[in-house]
């Protein structure tokens, strides 16, 4: 039975003091402060959508741009000088820079990695998996691509587009909103939501790399989770998908 939470002076506190000091942000530190994040992406959003839901549990996430792709994306045709708005509400508690060789070391010391390019670029840049598990043993490199990086389909769609497009198209998602069988107006296949696969895929992202970190206090070893957009999107896909 678990204990009663008392003031120092022995006095039991009541409800409402319980939920009070329960709810209080005062003197109490965030879920991942003093955890080290790096998000390499180029226009990979789900890569983005990790970085900032461990940013808003209190990481220190440091976005390393290796291309700027994703700063022009927009769904609607609306930038706020030249950013799409959803690279600016992903951009949030970050800090951004451009890839160079000057921010390489705390790529190395960080706990965590989000690899957000193609399978196998980061490792032509000397930053990948193989390269910084060697100096970095307890590192928790987080990759996101469309079919993962070991399975035989990532090696047979290697050229297909990483996009929440295709990875929604390749699940059938599309006929939950439209039917491809019947005919009229509205009744074909329809993109779902604002970029529904690359957000399911960056909440696996983010949810494996706190389990990870949960291993390590055990461990003290770090991991390679390999996220496939197409996974993710996957679950939820409760229609027969079209493939």
């Amino acid at each position: 039975m678990p204990k009663k939470m008392r003031f120092s002076g022995g006095r039991k506190m009541k409800r409402d003091e319980v939920l009070m000091n329960l709810f209080s942000e005062d003197n109490k530190p965030a879920a991942l402060e003093n955890i080290k994040v790096v998000e390499i992406a180029d226009e990979n959003f789900a890569a983005a959508v990790a970085g900032s839901m461990l940013a808003e549990m209190g990481a220190d996430v440091l976005r390393v741009e290796v291309g700027d792709e994703a700063k022009s994306v927009t769904p609607y045709g609306v930038t706020v000088n030249g950013a799409g708005i959803p690279y600016l509400v992903e951009s949030r508690n970050k800090e951004i820079v451009k890839f160079d060789e000057s921010v390489k070391d705390k790529i190395f010391s960080a706990d965590i990695v989000i690899d957000g390019t193609a399978p196998g670029y980061l490792e032509t840049l000397g930053i990948g998996y193989s390269q910084l598990s060697v100096k970095n043993p307890g590192i928790i490199y987080v990759a996101i691509s469309p079919f993962g990086h070991y399975t035989s389909k990532a090696k047979e769609f290697k050229d297909v587009p990483d996009s929440d497009l295709t990875a929604q198209a390749y699940n059938g998602y599309p006929t939950l909103i439209g039917n491809p069988y019947l005919t009229g107006e509205h009744s074909y296949p329809l993109r779902a939501g604002l970029w529904a696969a690359w957000t399911m895929a960056g909440v696996n992202a983010a949810v494996g790399a706190m389990i990870a970190l949960l291993e390590r206090l055990k461990s003290g070893k770090g991991q390679f989770i390999d996220i496939a957009t197409n996974d993710a999107i996957a679950v939820v896909t409760t229609f027969p998908a079209v493939v």
